[in-house]
């Protein structure tokens, strides 16, 4: 039993364990108390999953225990195998061993295809070109692992087949002819500052219509080379014996052009008169004549007033005669729909008349509206424009009546009434 004197507990116990540092379910003391009971985990001989990483201080794999507690020699931590890597066998060197997703120190499978500084590794390859790089590349034979005095060979051929005839003077390359050996081939180019020119022989390429020139020497030749041959090569016609605009190369010299003249084809156009088109001597046939033109009953009283008849010859008119005849034509019609509103002032007052434009066809000389109680005359544009004005029944007169021509004439309209028209001309 225990008991309290002069205000100190637990008389006679003694210690520094907290109830987490002894196993749940067992009792002890200490300087607290007596009879405490201790709440650490127990956890026997279990097996728990664990973190894994790297002790890279001491060379080391560490796991972390999971959970506070107590462990006997019979608990275990683990972790699964891909906590060690992902490394498969055949990545791993053939007799290596190593611990992964694979298994536990399993055994490596990879080829070993390195050498060493006394005996090299060789192994012969394709070959191929990387053009996106500008570079030749050899595909690996196998797989495995390569170190620095591992070799892919293949032969001078794979590289090509120019001779040294075939490259250009002084410069290297690689073919079956060796590894960057020198080119012995000519080098007759030239440049912008200097231009490289050479005398060359000259016939006609019949099959294909053209000039050519031999190449004198074999070699390279740019852009800048050039092969000459005399005028003399291409003939010995002057500017006398070609037609005028016609050009040639002879000894005259190069695309001269010929001073022959001649006639070149053109269109005569017939007048009332004959004419003639060419005179004798020119290059040509001979003289062209054209008959003169003829014409009946090409009278003004024939054409309708207003209209004009023309002959013309395709250069100018031969004949051109305007109508006299004053037949009045009349074209009448109506408007029901007005899309405009008009303030006419006539000598008696002002009005708004709606009105529209219509295509007559004809030159209007009058005009006759008729809408509802309204009836206007009309006679030209405008005072001021050598018309005679506009006219109501009463006699008032506007000045200002819209368009009047031959595709368009304003018709106007009382309110909402029909406008009914009238119009006379040519």
């Amino acid at each position: 039993m225990s008991k309290t004197l002069c205000g100190v507990s637990g008389l006679g116990s003694s210690g520094n364990a907290a109830v987490g540092d002894v196993l749940s379910g067992k009792t002890f003391s200490n300087d607290s108390g007596v009879g405490l009971t201790g709440t650490m985990t127990d956890k026997g001989s279990t097996s728990s999953s664990a973190t894994v990483d790297a002790d890279t201080d001491n060379s080391r794999i560490r796991m972390q225990v999971p959970a506070n507690g107590y462990y006997n020699t019979s608990s275990y931590l683990y972790a699964a195998y891909s906590s060690f890597g992902n490394a498969a066998v055949d990545n791993v060197l053939t007799g290596k061993t190593f611990t992964s997703s694979a298994g536990f120190k399993a055994t490596g499978t990879m080829a070993n295809k390195s050498g060493s500084s006394s005996s090299l590794a060789q192994f012969s390859a394709t070959v191929d070109a990387d053009t996106d790089n500008s570079r030749v590349r050899m595909k690996i034979p196998a797989a495995g692992y390569y170190n620095t005095y591992s070799y892919l060979y293949a032969a001078y051929s794979t590289f090509g087949n120019a001779t040294a005839a075939q490259v250009l003077n002084a410069r290297t390359f690689t073919s079956s002819a060796g590894f960057k050996a020198t080119g012995t081939m000519a080098n007759k180019s030239g440049s912008s500052s200097s231009l490289a020119q050479f005398s060359a022989t000259v016939d006609a390429d019949t099959d294909n219509s053209r000039v050519r020139m031999k190449v004198p020497a074999a070699g390279y030749y740019n852009t800048y080379s050039y092969l000459y041959a005399a005028y003399s090569s291409f003939g010995n016609a002057t500017a006398a014996q070609v037609l005028s605009g016609r050009t040639f190369t002879s000894s005259a010299g190069f695309k001269a052009t010929g001073t022959i003249t001649s006639q070149a084809a053109k269109t005569v156009y017939a007048t009332t008169s004959n004419q003639t088109a060419v005179e004798s001597g020119k290059y040509c046939s001979g003289a062209i004549t054209v008959s003169k033109l003829t014409q009946t009953n090409l009278a003004a009283g024939n054409i309708l007033r207003g209209k004009t008849i023309s002959v013309n010859n395709g250069n100018a008119n031969v004949w051109s005669v305007a109508g006299n005849n004053a037949v009045l034509k009349v074209i009448s019609g109506s408007v029901s729909s007005f899309t405009n509103t008009k303030s006419v002032s006539w000598t008696t007052g002002t009005m708004s008349l709606k009105y529209g434009n219509v295509n007559p066809g004809i030159t209007p000389i009058y005009a006759v509206y008729v809408s509802g109680s309204t009836v206007i005359f009309r006679k030209g544009q405008s005072s001021a424009n050598g018309g005679s004005g506009y006219y109501d029944c009463g006699g008032s007169t506007s000045t200002n009546m819209g368009d009047w021509s031959s595709t368009s004439v304003s018709v106007f309209g009382e309110g909402n009434n029909t406008g009914y028209y009238w119009i006379f001309g040519y």
